[in-house]
């Protein structure tokens, strides 16, 4: 009788633990809805090099504008930009450089990454969001 009720003690126990154990989160991937909005580290690889920078994207429904530097650009504008179906299209415009015409996509990591095309090449880039420690760090600097 004893054995009984122990049986029946750890399966009334346990099966709240499989039918609720086993839910799980899906995976979370970009949907049209999620926003580009904000301050982006992108980096573009030139050759056998990369050159890195600062992007700050504004999203507006299907309309993209920006800023964006490297130290090879120096400051430019976002033109001409679309962000739909969790794609992008822009044209980057420098007063010192050629534009960069930049294509690209929301990756389910949360980066941002496609291919530009400049001064007769195209080539690939990438980019993630800053983050609160790197804003914070900077800022910083900029006290100093």
């Amino acid at each position: 009788m004893k054995i009984k009720i122990a049986v029946m003690m750890c399966a009334a126990l346990g099966v709240p633990g499989v039918i609720f154990g086993q839910h799980h989160a899906p995976p979370a991937t970009p949907t049209a809805e999620q926003s580009i909005t904000g301050d982006w580290v992108i980096h573009f690889q030139a050759g056998h090099e990369s050159v890195s920078g600062s992007l700050h994207l504004q999203a507006d429904g299907e309309r993209l504008a920006g800023t964006v530097e490297t130290g090879h650009t120096g400051p430019g504008t976002v033109e001409n930009g679309k962000w739909s179906k969790q794609k992008l299209e822009a044209t980057l415009v420098f007063k010192k450089h050629e534009s960069v015409v930049l294509e690209g996509e929301l990756k389910s990591n949360g980066t941002l990454a496609g291919n530009y095309t400049t001064e007769g090449r195209t080539e690939t880039w990438q980019a993630e969001r800053k983050s609160a420690t790197a804003r914070a760090g900077a800022k910083d600097e900029g006290r100093r």
